[in-house]
């Protein structure tokens, strides 16, 4: 990896024509980022990350957060990214302030109700495309399911006799047919599609001086609204989720009413995301001792417990 002082120097200096007085590795901010603070002459504070091969995903970052901004979202303001050599970097705002896992009580349900204001407003955002990768402007794909009505084709295609899901107890035989029928029950002309945030928690929520800050958007991606950005959250105690749907917009009615397209989404995808995961392995080596396998399965079991009562 590019050395980080250097870079950091050599942006501040050719890049921004500031002076750097300090660097500082900031550790626990995330699991596959180095991210540093930058103090530059005069005070000001930016924030600096590193990771081999991310410069699409960082490219994206930038993207989303501008889009953010343009919509009234309050989240840091990005100055520069690039690459240096395989290193890709991004430095943005630096933004004081604590994570919201932080607070608890009735401060801890205010951010669950801003973390569905946030959501509301991101999925209004215009946006093409379908899936996690960004192409440029508000397009993103999906190489594997470049449209949510091929994602669903497929799937449903896949559920045969010989299906290897099935050959590792994915699901039970006898659940196939309700499975089919749940997602054959899904028009994908009438599940709107939107920028979600894809990793909305507290956590990457900074509560400073100035108010809360939203953070972190390497996860986004074009997706079914609010289903998407929900599976993450919805396992939450009553009461967090409940400040999320008031923060929304929804009802726990309409909640309610809605609840069996979003777990026909979420078994589509958690089948899906397996279905990927075994194309990448060499044909005939399925170890199911895999640990990565056997998440995938857990979260797929999750999914289809979740999908049961719909499941006729």
């Amino acid at each position: 990896m590019t050395h980080p002082e250097g870079l950091a120097r050599r942006l501040c200096r050719e890049e921004l024509g500031r002076s750097l007085l300090a660097i500082e590795e900031i550790c626990g901010l995330g699991s596959v980022n180095r991210v540093f603070a930058l103090r530059l002459a005069g005070g000001e504070k930016l924030l600096l990350r590193l990771r081999p091969g991310a410069l699409r995903e960082y490219q994206k970052e930038v993207w989303c957060l501008r889009a953010a901004e343009a919509a009234g979202l309050p989240v840091p303001r990005p100055l520069l990214c690039g690459a240096e050599g395989d290193t890709a970097y991004l430095v943005e705002q630096f933004v004081e302030g604590r994570p919201g896992t932080s607070l608890s009580g009735e401060g801890a349900l205010s951010l669950w109700r801003e973390l569905g204001r946030f959501a509301r407003t991101l999925h209004q955002i215009p946006v093409q495309g379908f899936g996690l990768e960004w192409v440029g402007d508000n397009r993103f794909c999906d190489p594997f399911s470049p449209t949510l009505e091929r994602q669903i084709a497929y799937n449903l295609s896949c559920l045969t006799e010989g299906d290897p899901v099935l050959a590792l107890d994915g699901y039970p035989r006898s659940a196939q047919g309700p499975i089919r029928r749940l997602w054959a029950g899904l028009d994908p002309r009438r599940i709107p599609l939107g920028l979600c945030h894809g990793d909305l928690s507290p956590r990457n929520l900074l509560c400073g001086p100035d108010g809360v800050t939203l953070v972190d958007f390497g996860c986004a991606a074009v997706h079914a609204c609010p289903d998407y950005e929900v599976s993450s959250l919805e396992r939450h105690s009553g009461d967090q989720w409940q400040a999320f749907l008031e923060g929304y917009g929804w009802s726990e009615a309409r909640w309610a009413a809605h609840r069996p397209r979003y777990v026909a989404l979420l078994l589509l995808r958690r089948m899906d995301t397996l279905r990927w995961y075994l194309g990448t392995l060499p044909p005939g080596e399925i170890d199911r001792q895999d640990p990565r396998l056997q998440d995938y399965l857990s979260q797929l079991r999750s999914a289809l417990e979740a999908a049961a009562p719909y499941l006729d």
